[in-house]
């Protein structure tokens, strides 16, 4: 007999994955803050990185689409 069967547990793929594994250097006192308001902290700098990104983009303006000549 081989034994009990292996349960495997976590979340698992993600069926279309959405997000990419990366490595960030942070400031400390950057990471303790997201850190200080508990559980979910890499999904809050996501939250502020996308927050910063908008805020930028539309600042921009539009860009002409590729072989447009005016």
């Amino acid at each position: 007999m081989l034994g009990p069967p292996v349960v495997r547990r976590g979340r698992g793929k993600q069926v279309a994955p959405t997000k990419v594994s990366t490595t960030i250097r942070l400031d400390a006192d950057v990471l303790a803050f997201f850190r200080s308001k508990g559980a979910g902290f890499q999904t809050r700098i996501n939250d502020a990185l996308r927050a910063a990104f908008e805020r930028e983009q539309s600042l921009r303006p539009p860009r002409r689409a590729q072989g447009s000549r005016r």
